[in-house]
């Protein structure tokens, strides 16, 4: 069932095995799992089927520290949550991002990725990608030469697009049809209650913007609000803690990372066609590809860097015809309306001799429309260094529900700006090798620290309620449990304690999945059904 806030009395109570905060791929994920499981489940989702400005707005507060475009243009309050901005791209972490790296502070899983393969294999499934896609022979495919980095610098890797990323509309009716779960739009949390010790979860209290408000009593509660807003969420349930649920060590908020990205050079070559069939989008009818190259291991331990991985990008005529084609079909393939699509057309007809190529080359070859460029780039995507000043606070201002909006502090450090040097060069010295081109660092890389134009978020914000071995070193533990409040789960990028250079959806999806086993056990265990005192208690928390 899928319904309105509005649609119910006011002050509601609803009764569930599990409260899922949230309706993003996280959410949905979950969401599934225990509808194949039966699990009664109320899903709480702050915005409606399409986003609202009014709902958009909760999503603003304050910037701090470096410029951060995430904060309201990363996310979307709607069912679906965010994928309705994600672009489908499905990239596995890498063992090393789980490893303690001597040379990185703070890093270290608490699992290793053996650990996420089985859930990996799950989300793929529920994403309907097919496991041949994320095979490493993608140019050879595309009846393209294999270009042999040297596996000490650099190697190969590519991004799987699913093609229907916008996963609030796959699974809409599937939600709505199933009689264990419950979900409720524009129900905005604006608290999550405990016992009067803070020690177990106990309710969730949500309100709308037209002034309704209720509750739900659950077993079990998940935050899969998103990397910011699961902090917040926590930093404002502070009846008990003064200082927010799970918050004792004051690590909520911190460690806020994302994908630092930047152009980091100009290359310069005799082919730019070879460069652009195999450093281009790659279409097929099973998935579309993205190329990139990223660090090797060998080379991260040995200069002692982050994780880094990159790809070509390209500056074309504003008026070519080849071009138009090229915006059309990225925006096919995003399930948007293309822009100025009569102007695109008209330039289409105008330049035909040159676009009717690229078009054979797009159908018959599943190669990008690629007219010649005036400019190749090398756009770097880098790991970031956990860092405890980087983080999610509570500003003093006040949003529509009364409640403090959050205000953003993101920082870099000088391995960012080493980990691009290192990453640029290698590309570089790999380019010349294979006689593919000359790259041209650019001159901001020179700098001790990047500068503030030069870099940007990717909008993957990840780190702030991180999983750790200990609760002096973290949030929720290898279960995703927040430490000492029993009930009390986190899912999605906010547990990541690093993020490695993978685009974060699939990993989330995996880790819901695993999460989702975790409760549904927990749920059937005889030790996890609450005494008659416990029963008491929790009743008369939620209505105190």
């Amino acid at each position: 069932m899928i319904e309105s806030l509005d649609q119910l009395p006011d002050n509601v109570i609803l009764d569930a095995d599990v409260c899922i905060i949230g309706s993003g791929a996280a959410g949905l994920m979950m969401a599934l799992e225990f509808i194949a499981a039966g699990v009664q489940f109320v899903m709480l989702e702050g915005g409606d089927l399409r986003p609202t400005e009014e709902g958009q707005d909760l999503y603003d507060g304050e910037i701090g520290g470096e410029a951060f475009r995430g904060l309201k243009a990363g996310r979307s309050r709607q069912f679906g949550g965010t994928t309705r901005l994600w672009g489908g791209q499905c990239v596995t972490l890498e063992p090393l991002d789980f490893e303690k790296r001597s040379w990185v502070p703070f890093s270290g899983w608490p699992i290793t990725r053996d650990t996420l393969t089985p859930f990996y294999e799950r989300a793929r499934r529920h994403l309907h990608v097919d496991a041949a896609t994320f095979a490493p022979d993608v140019w050879r495919r595309f009846g393209l030469e294999a270009f042999e980095f040297d596996p000490s610098e650099l190697h190969f890797t590519h991004g799987v697009f699913i093609r229907h990323p916008k996963l609030g509309n796959r699974y809409r009716a599937t939600l709505a049809a199933a009689r264990c779960a419950r979900v409720l739009l524009q129900a905005n949390v604006t608290g999550i209650g405990t016992n009067i010790y803070g020690t177990e979860v106990s309710r969730v209290a949500f309100r709308n913007l037209h002034g309704k408000s209720g509750e739900v009593r659950a077993r079990r509660v998940v935050l899969c609000a998103g990397g910011i807003e699961n902090a917040r969420l926590l930093l404002l349930s502070n009846d008990v803690n003064p200082f927010g649920l799970g918050n004792g060590r004051d690590l909520v908020g911190r460690y806020l990372n994302d994908h630092p990205c930047g152009l980091t050079g100009t290359i310069s070559t005799d082919n730019p066609r070879r460069l652009q069939d195999h450093f281009n989008m790659l279409y097929s009818r099973a998935a579309y590809y993205l190329p990139k190259m990223g660090l090797s291991a060998a080379a991260q331990r040995r200069e002692q860097t982050l994780g880094c991985v990159g790809r070509l990008t390209y500056d074309y005529g504003p008026l070519s015809g080849i071009k138009a084609l090229r915006d059309i079909v990225v925006d096919i393939h995003l399930r948007h309306w293309p822009e100025d699509l009569p102007a695109k057309l008209m330039r289409i007809v105008r330049f035909a001799p040159l676009v009717a190529p690229s078009a054979w080359r797009l159908l018959r070859h599943g190669l990008s429309p690629a007219p010649r460029p005036s400019t190749i780039h090398l756009e770097a995507f880098t790991e970031q260094t956990p860092n405890p000043d980087s983080r999610v606070m509570l500003s003093d201002k006040i949003d529509a529900l009364g409640l403090r909006r959050v205000k953003i502090d993101w920082r870099l450090d000088s391995l960012t700006g080493h980990t691009l040097r290192t990453f640029t060069n290698s590309v570089g010295q790999e380019f010349r090798r294979l006689g593919l081109g000359t790259l041209q660092p650019a001159e901001w890389l020179e700098k001790p620290v990047p500068g503030y134009p030069d870099i940007i978020d990717s909008y993957h914000h990840a780190g702030t309620t991180r999983m750790a071995d200990s609760h002096t070193r973290g949030v929720v533990d290898a279960n995703c449990q927040v430490f000492g409040v029993d009930g009390l789960y986190v899912a999605g990028s906010s547990v990541f304690p690093t993020a490695g250079i993978a685009n974060p959806t699939y990993s989330i999806a995996a880790l819901a999945i695993r999460l989702a086993d975790h409760i549904r056990q927990d749920l059937s265990s005889p030790t996890s059904v609450p005494s008659s005192t416990d029963r008491a208690s929790t009743a008369a928390n939620a209505i105190a």
